[in-house]
C-alpha cells in the first residue's frame, strides 16, 4: 500500500474522510457495486489490522431492507486498487461521484 494511505488510516484520517463520503447526502457519494450486480449504498465499514496476519482489512456492509446486508471484504494487496474504483476479486467495486473527491482530499490532506 501506498504509505500515505497508510498514514491516513493509522491517523484515523482514512476512517472520518471515507465515513464522510459514503454518508454524503449530495450527489458525491461513494457507493458499492456488490459482486458486479446491485449497486448498494454502504451501511457500515472497518479497517483494522489483524493480529494473524499483520495486514490491513477493509470490511464493508451493504444496506439491504432484509436487515444484514451483503458485505464486501477487501484484503490489503487489493485496497488501494480498489479505492480507485477497480474491481476486486469478487467483482465488487467502488462507485459514484465521490471516490474522486474522496481521493483527492486524503491523498492531499483537505
Amino acid at each position: 500500500m501506498i504509505n500515505e494511505l497508510i498514514e491516513a488510516i493509522e491517523s484515523g484520517q482514512f476512517w472520518s474522510r471515507f465515513n464522510h463520503c459514503i454518508y454524503s447526502i449530495e450527489d458525491d457519494n461513494i457507493l458499492c457495486k456488490w459482486q458486479g450486480k446491485y449497486v448498494c449504498e454502504i451501511q457500515k465499514f472497518s479497517i483494522e489490522k489483524y493480529f494473524t496476519d499483520e495486514k490491513y482489512h477493509l470490511s464493508l456492509e451493504m444496506y439491504s431492507d432484509y436487515g444484514l446486508g451483503p458485505r464486501v471484504y477487501v484484503n490489503e494487496e487489493e485496497i488501494e486498487d480498489f479505492l480507485q474504483g477497480k474491481p476486486c476479486s469478487d467483482g465488487s467495486y467502488l462507485c459514484g461521484k465521490g471516490i474522486t473527491k474522496f481521493l483527492k482530499e486524503l491523498i492531499n490532506g483537505k
